[in-house]
């Protein structure tokens, strides 16, 4: 049986890096405060990690080598819209679920309601327990 090192298994005692931070600006709308300005903290991101990099990374943490996690990455990422596609929402452990959800044009009788009334579809993703977590340790700094 694999076994990954968990991320979650003891989430107080990670070291976390500070996620960088900047001041942007913003310019109240009337009626809100009619052309105040308000200042912002607003994250900056140091990058992105690829596929291959995440594949990479979880290879130091298991058995597997970094050519089978990249394919099952791969082939995560070819499921996932065909599972999502099929009217399923997914349950991905502490990482959290996905979920198809779309806006509607509102009518006034239930006759009236059809798919040409459905607007605006997304994936939306609802962090799991543990991910939430995480979130209560993290660091900002002030670029």
């Amino acid at each position: 049986m694999l076994l990954f090192r968990s991320i979650y298994s003891n989430l107080y005692s990670v070291q976390v890096m500070s996620i960088p931070f900047s001041i942007t600006t913003k310019v109240l709308p009337p009626g809100a405060g009619h052309g105040q300005i308000r200042y912002y903290a607003r994250t900056r991101m140091r990058g992105t990690v690829s596929l291959e990099t995440l594949g990479e990374r979880m290879s130091q943490r298991s058995t597997l080598s970094t050519t089978d996690i990249q394919a099952v990455l791969y082939g995560l990422t070819e499921m996932i819209p065909e599972i999502l596609e099929e009217g399923y929402g997914i349950e991905l452990g502490g990482l959290g679920r996905l979920r198809i959800s779309v806006g509607s044009e509102g009518h006034l009788k239930p006759g009236e309601v059809s798919a040409r009334s459905i607007r605006k579809p997304r994936i939306v993703f609802k962090p799991g327990k543990p991910l939430r977590q995480r979130l209560k340790v993290l660091k900002f700094t002030k670029r």
